[in-house]
């Protein structure tokens, strides 16, 4: 995955205790905006674009191995 960048979005505390929050397949790194903002503000949410999904650049092809 050398030739992917992602894109990652990050939202609350910044001191916070921090997570990583990953999105299921069809959504974006902004699923997570709204339990993030009101939710649990307190945490730092730190929300990658998985690749092949939202603003991730990747030029090769994606494979279970």
């Amino acid at each position: 995955m050398s030739d992917a960048i992602l894109s990652t979005t990050e939202y609350g505390n910044p001191t916070g205790t921090p997570v990583v929050a990953l999105h299921g397949g069809r959504c974006t790194r902004e699923y997570w905006l709204r339990t993030a903002t009101e939710g649990i503000p307190r945490r730092r949410w730190i929300c990658p674009d998985l690749r092949g999904h939202g603003r991730v650049t990747h030029t090769g092809s994606a494979t279970i191995a």
